[in-house]
C-alpha cells in the first residue's frame, strides 16, 4: 500500500507540473495577437479491487477500488473569440468570426492558417505576373511579420500594384489597393477557412497552424460563421488571465501535497524498516 501511495502521489507531482506548463504557456502569451489559450484535461489512471479487511460489506460487493493516479488526458485548446483592439493600422486584420486567415511559407509552399492579423506591405523582388504595373515593375505583396504572404480566395498571395500607398478592405474581404494618386484599384478578395475539426489542427508555433486531415472550406467573410473582416484591429489573446492564475495557484498546491505525501510515505517505509529485527 505504501508504494502504492508513492506512485499515485508521483503521478500526482507529474500530472500538476503539466498544469503549471500549459498555464504558464498561456500566461507568456497573453499578449500574442489571436492566440487560443490551452487546457489541460485530466483522467483517473487504472483502479484496482482491494479485498479490505475493515470494510466487510465492500469485500462483499468486489473489494475496495483503490485509483493508482491521475494523468493528463488532452490539453484541448479553446477557440472562443478574442477580444478586439482598435491599432489605427491599415494593415492590421481581425477576423470576428470563427474562421482562419491562410498564409504560405515561402520556403516549403505550405499554406497555414492564422488569426494573427499583423500583416504589412513587402516588395516582391522580381515582381510577380500579378503585380500588374504598367511597365512589369516589382510588386508589392502583404505578408506577416516572418515574410509569409497573405493569401486571397484564389489560393495566390495578395499582391498590390506598384506604387500602392495603402489598402482598404471590407467586412466582406474585398481588397482596393489605394495608388499614390488617391485612385482604388481592385486587388482581389480573401478567402476566410474554417477548419471542420479545428482541434485537428497542428500548431506550428507564433500564432500558426497546419491544416489537419480534414477539408478546409473556404468561405467568403460573413458566410457560413467565418466572421467578418476588421481592418485596422487585432484579435487579443483569449487567456483569462484571472483564471489562469487560480489554475496556477491550484497546480502549485497540488505539486506541494503530494510531495508532502512522497515524504509520508517515505517516513512510515523508513519506519517499517526500522522495526525489523
Amino acid at each position: 500500500m505504501i508504494q502504492r501511495a508513492l506512485w499515485s502521489s508521483a503521478a500526482g507531482m507529474a500530472a500538476a507540473a503539466r498544469q503549471v506548463d500549459v498555464t504558464a504557456n498561456n500566461l507568456a502569451n497573453v499578449n500574442t495577437a489571436g492566440f487560443k489559450a490551452s487546457r489541460a484535461d485530466f483522467a483517473d489512471l487504472a483502479y484496482a479491487a482491494v479485498q479490505a479487511p475493515v470494510a466487510p460489506l465492500a469485500a462483499a460487493t468486489g473489494g475496495v477500488q483503490v485509483g493508482h493516479g491521475v494523468r493528463l488526458a488532452a490539453t484541448p485548446r479553446l477557440w472562443h473569440q478574442g477580444p478586439l483592439r482598435e491599432t489605427g493600422s491599415p494593415w492590421d486584420l481581425a477576423l470576428e468570426g470563427a474562421g482562419f486567415l491562410q498564409v504560405v511559407e515561402p520556403a516549403t509552399g505550405e499554406v497555414l492558417l492564422t488569426r494573427g492579423g499583423a500583416f504589412t506591405l513587402s516588395p516582391w523582388p522580381g515582381g510577380p505576373p500579378a503585380a500588374g504595373g504598367p511597365d512589369g515593375g516589382e510588386g508589392l505583396v502583404v505578408t506577416d511579420g516572418a515574410g509569409r504572404p497573405l493569401l486571397r480566395d484564389d489560393g495566390q498571395p495578395v499582391v498590390l500594384p506598384p506604387g500602392s500607398r495603402t489598402w482598404i478592405v471590407s467586412p466582406e474581404g474585398e481588397i482596393r489597393a489605394v495608388l499614390a494618386d488617391g485612385d482604388e484599384v481592385p486587388a482581389g478578395r480573401l478567402a476566410v477557412v474554417v477548419p471542420a475539426a479545428p482541434d485537428a489542427l497542428e500548431s506550428r508555433g507564433e500564432g500558426l497552424f497546419a491544416p489537419g486531415p480534414e477539408p478546409l472550406i473556404a468561405l467568403p467573410p460573413g458566410q457560413g460563421g467565418a466572421g467578418r473582416v476588421r481592418q485596422g484591429m487585432l484579435e487579443q489573446s483569449n487567456v483569462d488571465l484571472a483564471a489562469e492564475m487560480t489554475r496556477l495557484l491550484a497546480a502549485q498546491r497540488a505539486y506541494q501535497l503530494n510531495a508532502r505525501a512522497v515524504l509520508t510515505a517515505d517516513e512510515m517505509m523508513g519506519a517499517i524498516n526500522r522495526l525489523r529485527p
